[in-house]
């Protein structure tokens, strides 16, 4: 039953639904009633107990953690309102969607568009990875006012990933995202640079292990050296590139799109930069030789396209190609979906009713 509902919202906003007020709340909504209607998901084991850590240790919050020393504190704030995990993951969902929400207006983005397509992917996986969904949701409010080319724009921009290190320490990748703001930068060397990149450093990944292993604690050589991507895991990279470039390619036909109205050109004229975004994200590809989890970045990826399509359809009229672009980026999602776990992941998980979890208290 949550099954259809799910995709009923899904179609109203792609498809049926005409103004754009509250599009973000209609989406949100639906991805907190995944969260709250299912006992038990993904990571809810580990972060629950981290929550309950941070506000029962008597050892002081510097000594627990550094890098997500933001995190911690919104486990604090958070326990102080009355709210135990489930009930902060709840609130954060609502504010998260609401930045998206801003970030899309900057971008002059069909929000119908980007919150439908957000919710097939990769809304639910955020929801599992829900601590770097909560920073790179900063990171994404904060590159809508990069791309603007406002006074100050890379300094808030680098404001927010910051903020987002201090809530996942993965996030300090972003900063590759700065390099928009350097000129006449070419999509297409880049491209190249980053694939040669990837060949590299698989080619030299005995050596770059060795040289690591001296520099970090046992348990990070542990997660990100010996438990890297095997050639068993040959097929899933695979997986893995062929989404990326589907995002490049999406989103690359649409600026193609957006070139031949010359309106929406002059009231997106930042719209390149957004492409350029998706190639930059693609040199942390070379990550997931390391770790498999460093397929997160792909999310950002399809973010940024989204925005790029929601710009296209942020007019009256549509062709029949602009039309085909988003029925042919659906099925990409679903697959996207399906493949982009580094882990074995129910779906049944989200779409059981378990009844209202509690939300207040411990």
């Amino acid at each position: 039953m949550l099954v259809i509902v799910y995709i009923l919202i899904i179609s109203y906003l792609l498809f049926i639904k005409k103004t754009e007020k509250y599009s973000w709340l209609i989406a949100a909504l639906a991805i907190v009633g995944l969260s709250i209607t299912s006992n038990d998901y993904a990571d809810i084991p580990n972060y629950g107990p981290l929550f309950d850590y941070y506000n029962t240790s008597s050892t002081s919050i510097n000594f627990l953690t550094t890098n997500n020393i933001l995190w911690a504190l919104l486990c604090k704030a958070f326990f102080f309102l009355g709210f135990n995990y489930r009930g902060m993951v709840a609130c954060l969902i609502f504010i998260n969607y609401y930045l998206l929400h801003k970030a899309a207006k900057n971008l002059n983005c069909n929000e119908n568009i980007f919150f439908g397509l957000f919710l097939i992917f990769p809304s639910m996986i955020q929801l599992i990875q829900f601590k770097f969904f909560t920073a790179s949701t900063l990171v994404i409010y904060g590159y809508s006012i990069l791309v603007k080319d406002k006074k100050y724009s890379l300094l808030i921009y680098l404001g927010f990933v910051f903020l987002a290190y201090l809530i996942h320490s993965s996030s300090i990748m972003f900063l590759i995202l700065a390099l928009i703001k350097i000129k006449k930068l070419n999509k297409n060397i880049l491209l190249i640079f980053a694939i040669l990149l990837s060949v590299l450093v698989s080619l030299t990944l005995d050596n770059i292990s060795g040289l690591i292993s001296p520099l970090i604690s046992e348990h990070q050589y542990e997660r990100y050296i010996l438990n890297s991507t095997t050639p068993s895991s040959i097929m899933w990279i695979i997986s893995i590139l062929f989404l990326w470039f589907s995002s490049y390619i999406i989103g690359n036909t649409s600026i193609k799109y957006l070139k031949e109205d010359n309106d929406m050109v002059k009231k997106s004229s930042f719209i390149h930069k957004n492409i350029l975004s998706i190639v930059l994200l693609f040199f942390t590809i070379p990550l997931l030789l390391l770790d498999r989890n460093m397929n997160r970045f792909l999310y950002i990826g399809f973010t940024i396209c989204f925005f790029i399509l929601g710009i296209v359809f942020n007019k009256k009229n549509h062709t029949k190609n602009e039309k085909l672009l988003l029925f042919i980026t659906i099925p990409i999602l679903i697959i996207a979906l399906f493949v982009n776990t580094p882990y074995k992941f129910g779906m049944e998980e989200f779409f059981t009713y378990d009844g209202i979890v509690n939300l207040r208290g411990g």
